[in-house]
């Protein structure tokens, strides 16, 4: 999991300059996406190898609630985080993104990371996290 250049310079500033946290504050529309590549930190909502917005194909939308509190330096996801059936294929998707905007191809990539296991999207599925199967750390 690596955050993006965007939250990096927002945590450093919040820290350190005492600025407001722009990019997710007060309590933001946070949104999972799924990826095809991995993004890199310079990533953006627009620019991070997301899923074709084809297909049926949208980002997750979570709210406050849907993250159990951070503990040990680790949050993880308290409901399942669902994604609408694919209307076709998707690919294979190898990493998810955390997103500051529920539309697609908006917002700035918050955080990213690899699947544990590759997944290919077949026409039909429906991917989902299970309960604690998505999670942010800091270490």
């Amino acid at each position: 999991m690596s955050f993006s250049n965007a939250m990096e310079n927002s945590i450093l500033n919040l820290i350190f300059s005492g600025t407001s946290f722009p990019i997710v504050s007060p309590y933001p529309p946070l949104s999972v996406g799924l990826c095809t590549a991995s993004p890199t930190d310079a990533g953006t909502g627009a620019s991070c190898n997301e899923v074709p917005h084809i297909y049926g194909y949208e980002r997750a939308s979570t709210i406050v609630s849907d993250w159990g509190g951070a503990s040990n330096g680790l949050v993880v996801n308290d409901v399942a985080i669902v994604f609408p059936e694919a209307l076709a294929s998707w690919g294979m998707v190898t990493h998810f993104a955390i997103f500051n905007e529920q539309v697609y191809g908006t917002g700035d990539m918050l955080i990213w990371g690899p699947l544990t296991i590759p997944k290919e999207i077949a026409l039909g599925s429906s991917p989902r996290f299970n309960i604690d199967g998505m999670g942010a750390n800091l270490d």
